[in-house]
C-alpha cells in the first residue's frame, strides 16, 4: 500500500460513533514537509510570535485589541506612530571578521590545520607546507565565494 492509498484510507475510515473521520471544519491537510536547508537554520522567531501561534482566532484578536473587521484609518495610523511600522525585519550584516571566523570553523578546516601543525612539529616540512597551503586556499576561495554572494544578494534588493 503506497502512502496515497493510506492517507485516503484513513480519511475513508469511520470511527465508533458512525461519522468519518474529518472534523467538522474539514479534514485536517498533511502539514507541509520542512526542506532540509531550513532544518539546519537557526530560525529565531519573537516569543510574542510563539504566544500569537498558540492562541485561536478570537483570542488572538482580542489579545491585538482588534476586530475580523479589521482596523480603522485612525487606529491604524495610531499604532504605527506607537509601534513603528510594519515592515520585515532584515538580516543583519556580518563584518568580515565574522564571516572568517565562521569559514574557519568547518571541521575540514580544523582536522588539515591540525595535521599541518603535527606534520611540522614532527619534520615533516613538506606535508606541513601542502596541507597549510590547502587550508589557506580552501579558506581563502569560500571567503570570496561568500563576499560576492553577499554583494549580488544586495544588489539585486529593492
Amino acid at each position: 500500500m503506497t502512502a496515497s492509498d493510506a492517507n485516503s484510507a484513513a480519511v475513508a475510515s469511520v470511527n465508533p460513533a458512525g461519522t468519518d473521520g474529518a472534523s467538522p471544519a474539514g479534514p485536517h491537510p498533511d502539514p507541509p514537509a520542512i526542506p532540509k536547508k531550513a532544518k539546519n537554520q537557526n530560525i529565531r522567531v519573537s516569543p510574542a510570535v510563539l504566544d500569537a501561534a498558540g492562541k485561536d482566532g478570537e483570542e488572538l484578536l482580542r489579545s491585538l485589541h482588534s476586530t475580523a473587521a479589521a482596523l480603522t484609518q485612525t487606529d491604524a495610523e495610531e499604532r504605527a506612530r506607537t509601534v513603528g511600522p510594519n515592515e520585515v525585519a532584515q538580516e543583519r550584516r556580518q563584518g568580515w571578521p565574522v564571516r572568517l571566523l565562521k569559514i574557519i570553523r568547518n571541521p575540514l578546516v580544523i582536522l588539515l590545520a591540525t595535521l599541518s601543525a603535527v606534520s611540522f612539529s614532527t619534520g615533516d616540512a613538506r606535508a606541513g607546507t601542502v596541507m597549510a597551503a590547502m587550508v589557506v586556499l580552501s579558506v581563502a576561495l569560500r571567503f570570496i565565494q561568500e563576499a560576492r554572494r553577499t554583494r549580488l544578494r544586495q544588489s539585486s534588493r529593492p
